[in-house]
Parts: structure tokens; sequence; C-alpha cells
């Protein structure tokens, strides 16, 4: 299965600030996936190549079950598209905007990955908690319609929330992670102005400022906190 997305996404090293998570759960604490439970996965990552990744999933957490295989991902940054501006002053945001395909499969398995040279990649282990809030559009520009859980509408945009542990050579990492991306198939000829809107009115009343310096992509966070 292959997808693409255009999105923009940024770490920060440290604990969530509350007023942030409350934001994201518009106005309540965000409804964690799995029940709270953190997830183990393992990212092999490539010195210097930023721009591919791959996901291998982690073993189901003790007492859970899951329905179906969790597939294994690999991902490759089709443009870099500039910098995306939202909001002035205290409360503004900016970040780098990236196009994204992506490829799951259920067949893949981790000898699969073993191919590569040792020399060549690396296996960078992160625990996580991840909250989603899915959107459907009424238009090019909007509006944005927030999707429950059983909604047959088409899943357009997305925003996520994530509680990142990373494991490095110096000890575990903490850190928190806000992304919010537009998501469609190859030949979508307006995902890219249905991300900059989405960006636009998702990130609007955002209560924190979001740097620059702090944008990244999964692979390239990983990759600079696995050499640190």
């Amino acid at each position: 299965m292959m997808t693409r997305s255009i999105e923009v996404r940024w770490f920060v090293r440290g604990d969530l600030e509350l007023e942030l998570a409350r934001w994201f759960g518009g106005g309540a604490l965000p409804a964690w996936s799995d029940e709270g439970v953190r997830r183990s996965d393992e990212y092999l990552l490539i010195p210097g190549h930023d721009e591919v990744g791959y996901r291998i999933p982690g073993p189901v957490p003790e007492g859970r079950r899951r329905a179906a295989p969790e597939p294994f991902e690999f991902q490759e940054r089709r443009a870099w598209l500039g910098p995306v501006r939202v909001g002035v002053g205290a409360g503004g945001v900016v970040g780098h905007l990236e196009e994204w395909l992506r490829w799951s499969s259920e067949e893949s398995r981790p000898e699969d990955w073993n191919a590569l040279p040792a020399d060549s990649a690396r296996r960078v282990p992160i625990t996580r908690r991840r909250a989603r809030r899915w959107y459907g559009v009424g238009g090019v520009n909007g509006p944005f319609v927030p999707l429950e859980a059983g909604d047959d509408a088409p899943r357009r945009a997305v925003a996520e929330l994530e509680l990142v542990t990373v494991d490095t050579r110096r000890g575990p990492v903490p850190c928190w992670s806000l992304g919010v991306a537009a998501v469609g198939d190859v030949e979508d000829e307006l995902l890219m102005s249905t991300a900059r809107g989405f960006a636009r009115d998702f990130l609007a009343g955002c209560p924190r400022r979001l740097h620059l310096a702090d944008s990244y992509s999964y692979p390239a966070w990983l990759g600079r906190l696995a050499n640190a």
C-alpha cells in the first residue's frame, strides 16, 4: 500500500506542556491511542540519508491483542517545499513543509533489513504514545471537518501529537512531537493547497511558538539524536 502526504513536524526535547496538550485535545487532554499504552518500534537509519526511513513495528504490549499484523513501513521524501508560516508574534509557528511517499507491507520481516551493510545502517529503538485527530475537507481550502471513529467521509488531513523516548548512546531521551499533514494519493493535485490550508487553520491557535530549528522529519530527528 502506498500513500502520499504533505506535512510539517516539530520535535522538542523534554516534557509536553499541559497547555499544549489541552489545546491539541480541544480543551481536554488528548485521547491517546491504544488506551495510552506506549508502543515500541525500531527505526532503521542510514547515516547521511535522512530522505529515507524504515519503521519496524515492535511486539504487541503484554496483555494486548492486535487484530491484524502491524505493517512494516518505508518512507521516502519526494520534495522539500519550503517553510510554512502560521500566526504572528509570540504564537507564531514556522516549520519545514515536505512531501513524503510511504509504502507499507505486512509481508516484510525484520530479517529482510539485515541485508543492508552493518556499517551503513543502524537500528534506533523508540517508545511512544500517539494521539491523532482526523479531518475531512469540504472544499479546496476547507472547511476542515473533524471526523470520529467510524465516520465514512474520506480522511484527508491529520494532526498528530506524540510522546517519544529515543534510545541513544547516552541513554533515553524524552521528547514530544507535533505534526500536521494532508494525506492523499499520488495523483492528488490539490494536496498542496489542502496541506497549507490545514496547517493554517489547525495551528492558528497553537499556544506555543514552534521554531524552524525544531522542524524535522522522523528520519532526520532520529538520526540527529542517535549520533549525538
